[in-house]
C-alpha cells in the first residue's frame, strides 16, 4: 500500500482537530502522483498504463478511533473536454480490509465496488486519509470536438461512503450518499506532440508502483 507523504498526514491530522465541530462530510481523492495537499494536480499521459490511488479523508468526527467504514459504488472517468476517450482499467485492488463484492471493469469505469473496514473484522483504521482502491488505467485513444482544448480526464465517483464515529463493535455505520471529489487531471496528448504544447510543465505520468503487495 502507498504511504501518505509526511505532510499530508500532517495536514490531515490539523485538519481534524480544528474540524471537530464542524459538519461532517467526506471526501474521495483520486491521486496519481502522491500529492494529496494540492490536489488536482496536472499530470501528462506518456502512453504507459498510470495507477489511480483512491484515498478517503473525513472531517467532523472529535473520536480519535473515527474511521471510514467503506464504499458502495463505481468510480468513472470525468472528460474535461468535448470529445470521447477510449480505454481500459485493471489491476482492480482493494486496499480495505473486506470486500463484499469483486469489482469489475467497464471500459474506463470501475464497476460493482462494494468495499469495507470493520471494528468486528479487528480492520477499524482510523487512518486520515486512508488508501481505499487502486487501479491501472490504459488510453486508448481520443477525439476531441475542439482541437485547441487539452484533452484532461478526472475521476469521480458514484455510490455511498460509510463512517464509523468510533472503533466500538457495536456502533453503527452512518451513510454519506453524498460526497465531495478531488482528483488529479491526466492531460491525453491526442493526434500527436502538438496536442502537449503549453503543457511542458505537467509530470510525465510513467507507471506509478507506490504500493506495497500489487501485481504489474
Amino acid at each position: 500500500m502507498r504511504a501518505c507523504t509526511s505532510n499530508a498526514v500532517a495536514f490531515f491530522a490539523w485538519v481534524g482537530l480544528a474540524s471537530a465541530s464542524m459538519a461532517q462530510s467526506v471526501t474521495l481523492h483520486f491521486d496519481l502522483d502522491g500529492d494529496l495537499l494540492s490536489g488536482g494536480d496536472p499530470v501528462v499521459y506518456d502512453g504507459s498504463p498510470v495507477t489511480w490511488t483512491v484515498y478517503a479523508s473525513f472531517i467532523g468526527f472529535p473520536d480519535a478511533e473515527a474511521y471510514f467504514g467503506g464504499f458502495v459504488g463505481s468510480f468513472s472517468a470525468d472528460l474535461r473536454f468535448d470529445g470521447t476517450l477510449s480505454g481500459s482499467v485493471g489491476n482492480l485492488t482493494n486496499l480495505m480490509g473486506g470486500e463484499g463484492t469483486t469489482p469489475t471493469s467497464n471500459g474506463t469505469t470501475v464497476e460493482n465496488i462494494n468495499i469495507f473496514n470493520s471494528a468486528l473484522l479487528g480492520t477499524d483504521d482510523p487512518s486520515n486519509p486512508i488508501a481505499i482502491f487502486a487501479f491501472d488505467m490504459t488510453v486508448d485513444g481520443v477525439t476531441r470536438l475542439d482541437p485547441d482544448q487539452p484533452p484532461g480526464v478526472r475521476y469521480t465517483a458514484d455510490g455511498v461512503s460509510n463512517m464509523f464515529a468510533d472503533g466500538s463493535i457495536f456502533t453503527l455505520f452512518d451513510e454519506f450518499p453524498q460526497f465531495s471529489i478531488i482528483s488529479d487531471t491526466l492531460f491525453v496528448p491526442g493526434g500527436g506532440a502538438g496536442a502537449v504544447l503549453g503543457l511542458g510543465v505537467l509530470a510525465p505520468a510513467s507507471r506509478r508502483r507506490k504500493k506495497e503487495g500489487r501485481e504489474s
